[in-house]
């Protein structure tokens, strides 16, 4: 008989989680699955700590007469009596045991002991049966290999597993699951990883990260003594205790030198192919949930088949002092880290645990963008997790109304409404510059302007995030006739952040919504999530367009000749006599494919702009090398034009406009494009009007316009002398 789930009462937040029947390994699996409240005390051997509320604080333990003492070991209790209960707890506040007495939980909600399964479900359709409350249920190979591996012997484990805890044919309840996921992390004794069964190589990654970063148990002497305890799943972590400026971080690696751990100079090839098969050709890595499984794990221990190490090995080997910049073995193992995503993994383990956040503050703002773009190369079976995994995480701000998980919508709904909602929360179009545009149509018909999160962009786009190489637009807000916020309310959607000492505000251990409510009328449903408008100015339209280089031609250098035929479009004196200075059309073409970066020495009293011009004109064939207008001494200061040429072409071509101006463009981009800036962006934009479409523009892509880029359009902070428009994006 198929297995029945008993329905869950989300009034009491309640989830499921699994016992696992002891057994001998090969024995038949055999598990139970149980509906209890999430829970929101958690007891300790340093306290109780509440989970639910306004997030993080903390008290200190008393001291009990008669104790010896040390200034590390005083703690103060001043708000909170002795004969005090959990009872009496606010939210968010740690109570210690008194003297060693536990005080009186009758009728509270304790978490229970558990441990929370990290894993990949493998090929959906290679399934295997197992018992669950003595009925029949079908779960993946690789889950059935790693229930083999952790079950015990003779004593019954409890887990949290995502494919047996949640009934995955119930869409409603996996909607309201997915928000409870990060709190049930959290409060998980240990995250177990289960990367996979064991091969011929496993086994020697894992000898060779221990000899590298440390194993736990030896990690112990330097992780006790904490001078402050900052709750369950920052105990006995090393990197967090006393000291919130890193100290604590510091005195944790300096422990780690007295382990004598292996020198990464010592570790064969072998040794490091190991490790890069472990970490690059395992599933598991690739996984997009396992970013907020890592981010709030207490404890992590990863297992391999029948090996098992920390996940300080990891973290430590990472920021180990022998990994010294300029050594093969330093740049090959952090090279491994940043192509297999675990040193973004590491990196957001390690803010997560930051103690100013545990107190509840935020120590800086990432934008949900960022995140997304970060972790795009993640995967996963359900292309709507892309952006529900990743909205629990702490650094994203829950004010703004991103959508709440709901498996019933489209793919291509919340994928526009998450876009909707960056740009009018964050106020920036750095998101329409990640829109694919090297199609027309993506797989799950989203329009121009949205982002297929499931895709590699074709090409680099020129709007970053973090940084900002053009000023095209002056203007630095968003303008829409939908987008109807009021400034003051904006502002609060900013939260404040720990920056020069500054406290910020707290944060919600949020258990079933992932955004707080917004006041009433703050945000207004648009009446087509699928279109864009967006005011905005038009700049020009394209005349002629060049022809696209292809891979083949990076590959066999054919793409010189296109990039020769590009500069054939303008009216330029190729006359070799004429100096340098004199050819300006060939200058602006210059700038214009490298889209105006050049990486050039920062001595002064040279223009470097002009030794990279008479560089591309030797390169060109259109200076002689003997030349008396070169000056070779200063072009050896450069790197090849060549190559900067070839990097900066990917994805991107020359076109001229109706008005002779010089642009690169979209692969995609053909004659009768608009280019047109819309503001609150950085870059200007190729827009394909829509036939029997008044206002309607398919987005193509950004452009680089030669003449613009640097603000030359701007005038006390606005676009001057240009009539503004509406442009609708579909």
């Amino acid at each position: 008989m198929a297995l029945q789930y008993e329905p869950l009462n989300p009034t009491t937040n309640e989830f499921r989680l699994l016992t696992l029947r002891p057994g001998p390994r090969e024995a038949v699996i055999q598990c139970d699955v149980t509906n209890i409240s999430l829970g929101e005390y958690s007891i300790h051997d340093e306290g109780i700590y509440r989970w639910s509320g306004g997030g993080f604080a903390w008290a200190r333990p008393a001291i009990c007469p008669g104790e010896e003492t040390s200034l590390d070991t005083v703690w103060e209790i001043s708000h909170m009596p002795k004969e005090s209960s959990a009872s009496d707890l606010i939210d968010g506040e740690v109570l210690p045991h008194f003297c060693g007495e536990t005080p009186d939980m009758a009728g509270l909600s304790v978490v229970p002991i558990f441990e929370a399964l990290s894993y990949t479900w493998g090929v959906p359709s290679a399934t295997v049966p197992i018992q669950v409350n003595g009925s029949e249920l079908q779960i993946t190979l690789n889950l059935f290999l790693a229930l083999k591996r952790l079950r015990k012997e003779r004593e019954e484990r409890v887990l949290w597993v995502d494919a047996i805890c949640i009934d995955q044919g119930n869409l409603t309840e996996r909607a309201e699951q997915v928000p409870r996921m990060r709190s049930i992390f959290r409060r998980a004794e240990r995250v177990v990883v289960w990367l996979g069964e064991a091969t011929e190589e496993s086994d020697l990654a894992v000898d060779t990260l221990e000899r590298l970063g440390g194993r736990r148990k030896d990690m112990g002497d330097f992780v006790k003594g904490h001078g402050e305890w900052f709750g369950p799943q920052f105990d006995h972590f090393p990197g967090v205790g006393r000291g919130i400026k890193g100290g604590e971080k510091q005195r944790a690696t300096e422990g780690l030198r007295r382990l004598n751990l292996l020198d990464p100079r010592d570790v064969d090839e072998s040794g490091w192919t190991a490790i890069e098969h472990l970490l690059k050709a395992r599933d598991y890595w690739a996984r997009t949930w396992i970013i907020q499984e890592i981010a709030y794990a207490r404890s992590i221990k990863i297992y391999c088949g029948r090996r098992s190490m920390g996940w300080e090995t990891l973290a430590y080997t990472a920021y180990s002092d022998k990994l010294r910049p300029g050594q093969a073995s330093a740049m090959f193992f952090n090279q491994l880290l940043q192509r297999s995503g675990v040193g973004k993994l590491i990196g957001i383990h390690w803010a997560t645990r930051q103690p100013m956040r545990v107190r509840g503050y935020e120590i800086g703002n990432t934008s949900f963008l960022q995140l997304l773009v970060d972790f795009r190369h993640q995967k996963c079976t359900d292309p709507r997790d892309k952006v529900y995994a990743l909205l629990g995480l702490p650094s994203v701000n829950k004010s703004i109304p991103f959508p709440r998980p709901d498996y019933r919508k489209s793919v291509s709904t919340v994928y526009c409404e998450t876009a909707r909602a960056i740009i009018q929360y964050e106020r920036a179009l750095d998101i329409l510059c990640l829109a694919p545009s090297d199609r027309d149509e993506t797989q799950y018909g989203l329009p121009s302007w949205a982002p297929d999160w499931t895709l590699q962009p074709s090409a680099a786009p020129l709007a970053g995030l973090g940084y900002r190489a053009y000023t095209v637009s002056g203007e630095s807000v968003v303008k829409s006739p939908e987008f109807k916020f009021q400034h003051a309310w904006a502002e609060k959607l900013t939260r404040n952040v720990i920056r020069d000492g500054t406290k910020g505000v707290q944060l919600l251990d949020e258990v079933e919504n992932n955004s707080a409510a917004l006041p009433e009328g703050s945000h207004t449903p648009p009446s087509n999530i699928f279109a864009l408008p967006l005011k905005g100015v038009k700049l020009d339209v394209l005349e002629a367009v060049g022809q696209s280089i292809t891979d083949a031609a990076l590959s066999n250098g054919s793409w010189k000749d296109t990039v020769r035929e590009w500069e054939s479009m303008i009216d330029n004196d190729r006359n070799q006599l004429r100096p340098p200075w004199l050819q300006r059309r060939a200058f602006d073409f210059c700038c214009t494919i490298l889209k105006g970066r050049a990486d050039t020495p920062k001595k002064p009293g040279v223009n470097w702009l002009e030794v990279l011009f008479e560089k591309y004109l030797l390169w060109a064939g259109r200076l002689d090398p003997g030349s008396p207008y070169l000056r070779p001494e200063l072009m050896a200061q450069l790197g090849s034009i060549g190559e900067a040429i070839r990097a900066s072409i990917p994805g991107w071509k020359f076109a001229v406009t109706a008005k002779g101006v010089m642009t690169m463009v979209p692969n995609r981009a053909m004659k009768g494009d608009v280019i047109a800036i819309l503001f609150g962006a950085d870059v200007p934009f190729v827009l394909r009007p829509v036939p029997a479409g008044a206002g309607r523009f398919r987005q193509i892509g950004n452009a680089y316009v030669d003449g613009i880029m640097n603000g030359e359009l701007v005038e006390n902070g606005k676009l001057k002398r240009l009539p503004k428009k509406v442009f609708t994006l579909v």
